[in-house]
């Protein structure tokens, strides 16, 4: 695939610009990043905003342009909530905060395995524009840079791409996979995915988030599931082929009977079903983003999922038929691939 076929311009993200002395100090206290001390490490930063009750207001990606001026990248549905909520914290510091959108947009490089099904590139002599970094989050994303509107290059790839992507990487975005003031960040992954800094000073909600991750059980975390048809057979759902540190690629797409879409605003949940069980299945799951037959799934597990090392055991007992409120479609649990990198 061509470079321009891996270039995605991000429509459904904006841009807020913070700028003036102490910005970053200003940042520092609002949001779950060290960005004061990091910022100066990496080229971008993931970081979450939290309501006081400790929960997920808005996931971003922050980008220092220099010393007093940053740049945050979030989605299009809540810069509205996001620059009243700084404003209000704001005061009288001598800051300027400004939606930019029209003038910087959001851009994504996916890898070559998320535009080839066989998970192999066919261009290897393309280089990596300039202005792009490392997707922080997650390195098997792909780059992401945020450019100024007039340095934007061709871009052919679709939004669903990156966003079948992110499915096979099991990074969630809100608010899709994270609805407004409903989801602890650990319970998202955030704090494997670097959005979390546990040593820090003190920020908004840090308190129900740190007493969470070292005396409480996390026992929700986002999985990526992939769904077949009840009577395919068992070797199908199997993906042994992939090494774990590695993302689901397109060749693990299959129609099914079953769409996993919501319909009516409602969640679409799934059950597990235990050989035996007289109670008959219950609810282990609720589908956050989907694509096709893969989606991302906020899993109820069965214990703590405190540390990566939780990780290493199954989420579910192993003789648990994951299956849709039907019984049409069982899931195959996977666990993220960051969680080993």
């Amino acid at each position: 695939m061509g470079l321009a076929s891996r270039l995605v311009a991000l429509s459904d993200r904006a841009i807020l610009r913070v700028a003036g002395e102490g910005s970053g100090t200003f940042l520092q206290g609002l949001c779950t990043q060290d960005v004061l001390r990091r910022s100066h490490e990496v080229a971008a930063l993931p970081a979450a905003f939290l309501s006081p009750k400790g929960k997920v207001l808005c996931d971003t990606i922050i980008k220092q342009q220099d010393s007093n001026e940053y740049l945050v990248d979030c989605h299009t549905s809540i810069i509205g909530s996001l620059k009243r909520l700084l404003v209000r914290h704001k005061l009288r510091q001598p800051l300027t905060i400004d939606d930019v959108s029209k003038g910087y947009h959001s851009m994504a490089l996916l890898p070559r395995a998320a535009t080839d099904a066989a998970g192999e590139g066919t261009a290897p002599s393309d280089t990596q524009p300039s202005d792009f970094f490392v997707d922080p989050r997650f390195g098997g994303m792909g780059h992401r840079a945020i450019l100024p509107a007039s340095q934007v290059p061709v871009a052919s790839g679709k939004l669903s791409d990156y966003h079948f992507w992110r499915v096979c990487c099991g990074v969630p975005e809100g608010p899709r996979d994270l609805k407004i003031d409903e989801v602890m960040p650990l319970h998202a992954n955030l704090d494997l995915l670097d959005f979390i800094s546990f040593s820090k000073g003190c920020y908004v909600g840090q308190e129900l988030l740190t007493r969470t991750k070292h005396r409480g059980a996390v026992r929700r975390r986002i999985f990526t599931v992939v769904a077949r048809d009840a009577s395919a057979a068992a070797a199908e759902m199997q993906v042994t082929s992939v090494k774990r540190t590695d993302p689901l690629t397109a060749e693990f797409v299959v129609p099914t009977t079953e769409s996993l879409q919501p319909t009516d605003d409602k969640d679409v949940v799934i059950f597990g079903q235990t050989n035996g069980d007289t109670k008959g299945p219950k609810q282990v799951g609720t589908l956050l983003t989907t694509s096709g037959n893969l989606a991302l799934c906020m899993l109820r597990c069965e214990g703590a999922f405190n540390e990566v090392s939780s990780f290493e055991q199954a989420p579910l007992p192993e003789n648990m038929k994951v299956i849709s409120a039907s019984a049409a479609l069982q899931f195959l649990v996977r666990a993220p691939p960051y969680v080993f990198s």
